[in-house]
């Protein structure tokens, strides 16, 4: 590669990191709280699966962007056992989707709230 041509390309490198770039940051755009319906079974496994589910079914009616558990605020899913020696367990959370550029009237949840 000739010298003049190595010069070419680390002005086109140079001109390429001054011009301004814009940043935008992925943000979740969360829906109401959903619960998901109780689900009950001898397998705490079996039961959270369900009732995760059920949880998802409910996310689903939004899009199916919004069924991301794992992105879900305030999210809990919570068992408990029956007096029979099975499992009931409830998911509850607010389904959320991430987008690159905010919707209008979007509002920014805080860590540690409530809503």
């Amino acid at each position: 590669m000739s010298r003049t041509m190595q010069l070419v390309g680390l002005a086109v490198i140079g001109v390429a990191c001054v011009l301004p770039i814009e940043a935008r940051a992925a943000m979740a755009l969360c829906e109401r709280l959903h619960a998901g319906e109780v689900a009950e079974d001898k397998s705490e496994l079996i039961a959270k699966q369900r009732a995760l589910e059920s949880w998802l079914s409910q996310a689903r009616k939004h899009g199916k962007q919004y069924t991301r558990w794992g992105i879900a605020w305030n999210r809990q899913l919570d068992c408990a056992r029956t007096d029979i020696g099975s499992f009931r367990c409830k998911a509850v959370g607010r389904p959320c989707a991430v987008r690159q550029v905010p919707v209008d009237g979007a509002i920014r949840l805080k860590r540690g709230t409530s809503d």
